[in-house]
Protein backbone atom coordinates (compact mmCIF):
# COMPACT_ATOMS: atom_id res chain seq x y z
CA UNK A 1 0.00 0.00 0.00
CA UNK A 2 2.61 2.40 0.73
CA UNK A 3 4.82 2.27 -2.50
CA UNK A 4 1.69 3.46 -4.61
CA UNK A 5 0.36 5.79 -2.30
CA UNK A 6 3.56 7.54 -1.80
CA UNK A 7 4.00 8.50 -5.32
CA UNK A 8 3.89 11.72 -6.36
CA UNK A 9 2.98 13.30 -2.57
CA UNK A 10 4.03 16.71 -2.07
CA UNK A 11 5.69 17.98 0.94
CA UNK A 12 3.02 18.41 4.20
CA UNK A 13 0.67 16.22 2.26
CA UNK A 14 -1.39 13.34 3.53
CA UNK A 15 -3.22 10.39 2.26
CA UNK A 16 -6.04 8.53 3.64
CA UNK A 17 -5.03 4.42 3.57
CA UNK A 18 -8.10 3.31 5.01
CA UNK A 19 -9.59 0.67 7.00
CA UNK A 20 -6.30 -1.44 7.68
CA UNK A 21 -7.65 -3.90 10.06
CA UNK A 22 -10.43 -4.95 12.43
CA UNK A 23 -10.61 -6.74 15.15
CA UNK A 24 -12.27 -7.46 18.25
CA UNK A 25 -10.57 -5.11 20.11
CA UNK A 26 -11.08 -2.21 17.41
CA UNK A 27 -10.77 -0.61 13.74
CA UNK A 28 -7.38 0.26 12.33
CA UNK A 29 -7.31 3.14 10.14
CA UNK A 30 -3.65 4.48 8.28
CA UNK A 31 -2.36 7.37 6.53
CA UNK A 32 0.68 8.53 5.04
CA UNK A 33 2.61 11.88 5.50
CA UNK A 34 5.06 13.40 3.95
CA UNK A 35 7.02 16.05 6.17
CA UNK A 36 10.41 17.95 5.40
CA UNK A 37 12.67 17.22 8.38
CA UNK A 38 15.04 20.72 9.81
CA UNK A 39 17.47 19.66 7.19
CA UNK A 40 15.93 20.32 4.29
CA UNK A 41 15.57 16.22 3.58
CA UNK A 42 11.44 14.92 2.39
CA UNK A 43 10.29 11.69 4.96
CA UNK A 44 7.46 10.01 4.50
CA UNK A 45 6.05 8.88 7.62
CA UNK A 46 2.84 6.12 8.70
CA UNK A 47 0.81 6.51 11.46
CA UNK A 48 -1.75 4.08 12.34
CA UNK A 49 -4.78 4.92 14.86
CA UNK A 50 -6.59 2.25 16.42
CA UNK A 51 -10.40 3.31 17.62
CA UNK A 52 -11.77 1.26 20.39
CA UNK A 53 -14.14 1.58 23.78
CA UNK A 54 -12.37 1.88 27.16
CA UNK A 55 -15.36 1.77 30.12
CA UNK A 56 -18.12 2.73 27.57
CA UNK A 57 -15.57 6.06 26.58
CA UNK A 58 -14.09 5.87 22.91
CA UNK A 59 -10.30 5.83 22.54
CA UNK A 60 -8.28 6.50 19.85
CA UNK A 61 -4.90 5.35 20.24
CA UNK A 62 -2.34 6.71 17.33
CA UNK A 63 1.48 5.42 16.24
CA UNK A 64 3.89 7.07 13.78
CA UNK A 65 6.52 5.95 12.60
CA UNK A 66 8.91 6.14 9.68
CA UNK A 67 7.70 4.52 6.21
CA UNK A 68 11.23 2.81 5.09
CA UNK A 69 9.50 -0.21 3.38
CA UNK A 70 7.02 -2.37 2.43
CA UNK A 71 6.17 -3.28 5.62
CA UNK A 72 5.95 -0.58 7.55
CA UNK A 73 2.65 -0.34 7.58
CA UNK A 74 2.34 -4.03 8.78
CA UNK A 75 4.41 -3.51 11.37
CA UNK A 76 3.28 0.04 12.43
CA UNK A 77 -0.71 -1.99 12.63
CA UNK A 78 1.18 -4.77 14.68
CA UNK A 79 2.51 -1.99 16.97
CA UNK A 80 -0.78 -0.20 17.92
CA UNK A 81 -2.60 -3.47 17.99
CA UNK A 82 -0.43 -4.28 20.61
CA UNK A 83 -1.20 -0.79 22.60
CA UNK A 84 -4.56 -1.17 22.23
CA UNK A 85 -5.02 -4.78 23.81
CA UNK A 86 -2.26 -3.53 26.46
CA UNK A 87 -4.26 -0.57 27.10
CA UNK A 88 -7.88 -2.12 27.26
CA UNK A 89 -6.01 -4.46 29.64
CA UNK A 90 -4.63 -1.89 32.11
CA UNK A 91 -8.06 -0.26 32.47
CA UNK A 92 -9.94 -3.26 33.29
CA UNK A 93 -11.46 -4.54 29.54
Amino acid sequence: RIGSAAKNMRINETKFLGILAQDADAVYVGLLQKLQTEFGDSKIQIGVTGVTLVKGKMLSISVYTPAVGENSSSEALATTQDIVRKTIAANGG
